[in-house]
């Protein structure tokens, strides 16, 4: 009778934790599907707006935002860091700014138009060189400009301002991260302290955009979202010290507070909205600062690293395991379990879920399609460069080209693989996965 009221118990217990996990997977799921459609029709909807495609754009772009803001309130517990809500609004605040800006006269004309050009990725130059540049042309500003070069200038400064790819991509990230947290699976996850979770989202992020936000001409939403998370960042490192700086009477390898703060006075965070330029640029590119940098960096990561070295895995029934067996080597052996036909579901659903993390609107960016072409057995990859190549010859850019062509293989798995080929796939792209997560700072 006991037995049968502790069974009982442990359903009403646990039953809602399930319900959860399955509703926050559930609300993920919804999310991705509506981010890839806003990303990958945000162009077209532009030059027609006001076609049923470009209305019933807009309504895509509704359900979006409402769905941030669900996935923003299941997410709280996880991090600050995560702002799915107010980033979904930005993209749909820019959505009609450029609507707007580039709307039709009277007499069926417009005075701005998109060009392919638009809203594409940059890719980040040394600023150092960049200044140097500045500097050779500097003369050259001086020159009369025509009403049309005007015109363009106004054009080209007001899609900088509105240009929603940097956000969209800050989204794609978040999902990504908030994936690995545990968000919406049930079965096994971390047991881990929040507060040091998010100050190592938080590091990253910093250490992969504060050279943008510093150099390059962003929307007012983005270079907010950046100030918003490096402030959250060196208040997560506070907060870390008093939780964890004397844990057992043992000091950390270094104060998080103190480093953080060294971290952003020499990369010219506290001064990137009043620093004249090239000042600035002169000051985050010296040798001296760079190495400040580095350093700093390394030791915030050495410092993480040993917080969560001792972090244990949970499982449904309970059972706790240590995180001290290879998690590559556990997936590659329940791999070896499964049936070849199950392998292959499992890898089209891969190069779905690849596919719609997509950030390019016209094509496939570089991240992504090098990641799709690592689950491509070898066949695939010939008969891949081959559709590339057809397409190109037929017209199209090379960018158009590799998306048609991801397309064509979204719903393969691999159809004439081996087992021993399927596992070489799985494995090769976990690595690519692990190394990326624990790559050293790039300066």
């Amino acid at each position: 009778m006991k037995k049968i009221f502790f069974i009982v118990f442990s359903m009403i217990l646990f039953f809602p934790v399930m319900i959860s996990a399955a509703g926050n997977g559930e609300i993920l799921h919804e999310y991705e599907e509506l981010l890839a459609k806003v990303s990958g029709n945000y162009k077209e909807a532009l030059r027609s707006p006001e076609s049923r495609f470009g209305q019933e754009y807009e309504k895509t772009l509704q359900h979006f935002v409402s769905a941030g803001r669900t996935l923003a309130s299941a997410a709280k517990s996880y991090g600050d860091d995560f702002n799915f809500g107010t980033l979904s609004q930005h993209v749909e605040n820019m959505f009609r700014r450029t609507r707007d800006f580039l709307k039709y006269r009277k007499d069926g004309k417009r005075n701005h138009t998109l060009l392919a050009r638009d809203f594409k990725e940059k890719k980040m130059k040394d600023p150092y060189r960049q200044q140097e540049k500045y500097s050779r042309n500097k003369s050259s500003s001086s020159r009369r400009y025509s009403s049309q070069q005007r015109n363009d200038e106004k054009r080209t400064e007001f899609l900088q301002q509105h240009d929603p790819l940097p956000v969209i991509k800050i989204l794609v990230a978040d999902m990504k991260k908030l994936q690995n947290c545990g968000f919406g699976r049930e079965g096994k996850f971390p047991y881990v302290n929040r507060n040091v979770e998010e100050y190592k989202r938080c590091v990253d992020f910093y250490r992969q955009h504060y050279l943008a936000y510093i150099f390059q001409k962003n929307s007012p939403q983005y270079q907010d979202e950046v100030k918003r998370r490096t402030l959250l960042m060196l208040r997560s490192a506070q907060i870390v010290m008093e939780q964890t700086g004397n844990r057992n009477g043992a000091v950390l390898s270094c104060n998080l507070t103190k480093e953080t703060s060294i971290l952003l006075r020499v990369t010219g965070f506290y001064e990137a909205d009043t620093a004249n330029r090239d000042k600035l640029r002169e000051k985050v590119r010296a040798p001296h600062n760079r190495k400040e940098a580095q350093y700093s960096f390394n030791r915030i990561n050495e410092t993480i690293m040993k917080l969560r070295k001792n972090t244990v895995f949970v499982s449904e029934k309970g059972a706790v395991k240590s995180a001290g067996r290879s998690p590559g080597k556990e997936a590659e052996n329940s791999l070896q379990e499964l049936p070849v036909a199950e392998l292959k579901k499992k890898l089209v659903v891969l190069r779905k879920k690849l596919l719609e993390k997509n950030t390019d609107m016209t094509g496939v960016d570089k991240d992504t399609l090098k990641k799709f072409r690592l689950l491509l057995c070898k066949e695939e990859i010939k008969n891949f460069d081959r559709i590339c190549k057809e397409y190109v010859k037929n017209g199209c850019d090379e960018d158009a080209a590799s998306r048609y062509a991801c397309v064509r293989f979204m719903n393969t798995g691999a159809l004439n693989a081996s087992r021993k080929e399927l596992i070489q796939i799985f494995s090769r792209y976990e690595r690519e996965i692990n190394r990326e997560s624990d790559k050293k700072v790039d300066f």
